[in-house]
């Protein structure tokens, strides 16, 4: 997989998006996005079991780094992926990356 191509560019854009995708409530958002395509963030609130203003919170990191984006619909937002391509990447490296720690670790013992 080449990164510079495929998922983002510069090494600041990438290291904002790993950072935005470090945390398990916001890869469960993206996640959730994935598969639904776009999701109210009233929705959000009660699939998480959370406070509108966390999950506000981790919408904002995540719009930040460029990968969702919202849309307003009277009181509440809709939101959707920036690009699902560049989502499932990151999540598929992120895989790739966490699978190859344990595998590493158990060799050197």
């Amino acid at each position: 997989m080449n990164l510079d191509m495929s998922i983002g560019g510069r090494p600041e854009r990438l290291a904002g998006l790993f950072g935005a995708l470090s945390d398990p409530t916001r890869l469960k958002i993206v996640r959730l996005l994935l598969d639904k395509g776009e999701v109210c963030v009233c929705e959000l609130v009660e699939r998480l079991r959370l406070g509108q203003s966390t999950v506000s919170h981790h919408m904002a990191i995540l719009k930040q780094a460029g990968l969702v984006r919202g849309s307003r619909r009277g009181q509440w937002i809709d939101y959707r992926l920036s690009s699902p391509t560049t989502a499932e990447q990151a999540i598929a490296l992120l895989r790739m990356v966490s699978a190859g720690r344990p595998q590493s670790r158990r060799a050197a013992g």
